[in-house]
């Protein structure tokens, strides 16, 4: 066998694989330079998933992420997962709201989500809010904490908010390119 790849062992009845490089790891400088390059979502899903470090690299390196179904994880959980977001997509409401499928009062609120993303995500300049309710206060609190670094707001078929909510986005937001 190529000693590159380790040599594989017998040990009760069951192979195992003993690296070569015997304790050499590679830098870690090393490894946020390498996943900066992969941008794709099941990519970086893939690689988080091989080891221990590779998954905290993984946590300061991924710079945007899709929330496809705002119920699926908490915002607490994501924003302590990956701290150094900078865009955010997330999806409220399923596609059957667009259909009358589902009460307009189901869910989707945008509050928790903008409470949490407006104190813990530090580096955030693009959000995408999708089958949302946001209201005029989420909005105020978004201008209030991120307004300075916010670039990007898009709000489709987002609902609950009102032209007094957008003028405090363009008020206090720079930057701000609303879509």
């Amino acid at each position: 066998m190529n000693e590159r790849l380790g040599k594989v062992v017998m040990a009760e009845g069951n192979l195992f694989r003993t690296p070569s490089f015997k304790g050499e790891t590679i830098a870690e400088t090393a490894l946020e330079c390498v996943f900066g390059y992969i941008d794709g979502a099941e990519d970086r899903g893939s690689i988080s998933l091989v080891c221990r470090k590779w998954y905290v690299v993984d946590r300061f390196t991924r710079r945007q992420l899709t929330v496809s179904c705002c119920y699926t994880v908490s915002p607490s959980r994501l924003t302590q997962r990956f701290p150094a977001l900078q865009t955010l997509k997330i999806k409220g409401k399923p596609r059957a709201t667009m259909f009358h499928l589902v009460p307009d009062n189901w869910g989707g609120y945008a509050g928790p989500w903008i409470f949490e993303i407006s104190v813990n995500c530090k580096c955030l300049h693009s959000l995408y809010l999708r089958r949302m309710i946001v209201t005029d206060d989420d909005l105020s609190v978004l201008a209030e904490e991120r307004g300075h670094m916010m670039q990007t707001l898009r709000l489709d078929r987002c609902s609950g908010f009102s032209t007094a909510g957008l003028h405090v986005i363009t008020k206090s937001c720079r930057w701000i390119q609303i879509r």
